[in-house]
């Protein structure tokens, strides 16, 4: 409690000392005496009045008294008196009262106390579904994927976001919309929460949706901030344990199902924007743009070749779509082989051999082929016979700068940097407009061939998962093609 150490000068220790012994009363369950002797300090004394408020605040927060809570917070917010805890803690218990309006306003002061409010993306998110701006939590759900706090498994089953859920399969689901749920590693959680050995937490809010013979399972876990199963009550009533062990699951299938289907129609958007983000990329002269977006349609949609022919803006790249008409003519599934290779890089270098190896003879010659089989000869080091074959793609693709990408990897890790050198001279504008060139250039003038990892993965997106960056390399704007290491 900052309010309380404010006390802390020399002549004030043992009051300090007192209030600390007091609010120890309150967390050993002797709430009335603590509370008795916080609301006996006088406002006129402020600093320990507020810090008696402050005290008083725990003492609620461990009682669950919500609306005490919120009048204690309100009161220290408006006299500017408020830490980040004191924010927090007013806006969950407002968003337990379900006034979800006032507990978006409040958490937002944190930025005023310092902290992002990006640190409460979940908070936020959770919120916006309460508040049924499904298009905000998606996007708050955005942030906080990208340094996850408490988005988990228990987010599946979060009442909060349930609204969010049901808005998926049906709602009007923007362009916008549709990248960040793609985005987002809701499959993944969906298939640990559906884990029978998945432990179930809950909020207070959902525990008390829940049946009395239910809610009689559950204690409250300082540790874990939630409501847990309590083992020896399910060890008293194991018939009504598996009861609800059944009907949750049931609950969070119903969830799941609802998930994939707004993940059906999500693609379903994307998928339709993909000529036309390709026909962008061919506007900026980046070839490699549009192959991203045509092997990422026609791997999850054969059929969609017809619509990148027509697009007007791709006239100039029909050479680059026949040659793939003329692949797929023989291995109907040729993109989304080559795409699957490319994800088993970074976790199964041995599968994804495999798959290559299931390409058909006369798919072979196809550049996409040659450069995927760069990349695995890469990933096992074998970069001897990796260079020929990027250099075959470079011959091929010689606006595309995935080709450049992989031959300079290879000719660092071999040591041959005047060669590296020459190769990103010759590299096509497009490249040089990507961070990826600049750090390659950096790494061969400082003949350091360490990598810094692969860019977020390519789900449709117009900028190709972060390698198109303007300007200097960032975290994301990594190796798009790379070997691995």
């Amino acid at each position: 409690m900052a309010a309380l150490y404010q006390l802390g000068v020399k002549d004030q220790a043992d009051e300090r000392e007192k209030f600390e012994v007091v609010l120890g009363w309150a967390m050993l369950g002797q709430f009335d005496e603590a509370q008795a002797y916080f609301l006996a300090v006088p406002p006129s004394n402020r600093l320990r009045h507020v810090a008696a408020q402050c005290a008083l605040f725990d003492i609620y927060e461990m009682q669950f008294r919500n609306e005490d809570i919120v009048q204690i917070g309100q009161a220290l917010i408006a006299t500017n008196e408020q830490t980040i805890r004191i924010v927090v803690g007013t806006a969950i218990a407002l968003t337990f009262l379900g006034r979800h309006r006032e507990a978006r306003e409040t958490l937002a002061l944190v930025e005023g106390l310092g902290r992002p409010l990006a640190h409460h993306a979940y908070q936020m998110a959770c919120l916006a579904s309460l508040e049924n701006d499904f298009p905000d939590a998606l996007r708050w759900l955005e942030i906080e994927a990208r340094n996850p706090r408490y988005l988990d498994a228990r987010s599946i089953g979060d009442s909060d976001l349930f609204a969010l859920w049901q808005w998926l399969p049906r709602g009007k689901m923007r362009l916008e919309d549709g990248h960040r749920l793609l985005a987002l590693p809701l499959r993944s959680l969906c298939a640990e929460a559906l884990d029978p050995g998945h432990e179930i937490q809950v909020d207070q809010n959902d525990l008390k949706r829940q049946p009395a013979k239910f809610r009689q399972l559950f204690k409250y876990s300082r540790s874990a901030g939630m409501c847990v199963l309590d083992p020896m009550a399910v060890a008293r009533k194991p018939e009504v344990a598996a009861a609800f062990r059944k009907a949750r699951r049931a609950h969070v299938a119903g969830i799941v199902a609802m998930i994939e289907e707004g993940y059906r129609r999500a693609l379903n958007v994307v998928l339709a924007a993909q000529p036309r983000y390709a026909a962008e990329q061919a506007a900026q002269g980046n070839p490699l743009g549009v192959r991203y977006h045509l092997t990422f349609a026609l791997a999850r949609r054969p059929e969609m070749l017809e619509d990148f022919r027509r697009e007007p803006g791709l006239a100039k790249m029909q050479p680059l779509i026949e040659g793939f008409a003329a692949v797929q003519g023989v291995d109907p599934g040729f993109c989304r082989r080559m795409e699957l290779i490319w994800a088993l890089l970074a976790s199964d270098a041995d599968a994804a051999w495999t798959t290559l190896e299931e390409t058909p003879a006369a798919a072979r010659c196809h550049p996409l082929y040659l450069l995927r089989r760069a990349n695995v000869l890469g990933a096992d080091r074998d970069y001897l016979r990796a260079l020929p074959i990027s250099l075959q793609v470079i011959a091929a693709w010689p606006e595309d700068a995935a080709g450049f990408d992989t031959a300079i990897h290879v000719l660092m890790q071999l040591g041959r940097w005047e060669d590296a050198a020459t190769v990103l001279g010759r590299a096509p504008e497009c490249y040089r407009r990507f961070g990826l060139y600049r750090r390659q250039r950096q790494q061969i003038a400082e003949r350091n061939a360490v990598g810094s990892g692969r860019a977020e993965p390519f789900r449709g997106q117009p900028n190709l998962g972060g390698i198109l960056c303007e300007g200097e390399p960032t975290e994301v704007t990594t190796t798009t093609e790379a070997a691995h290491e």
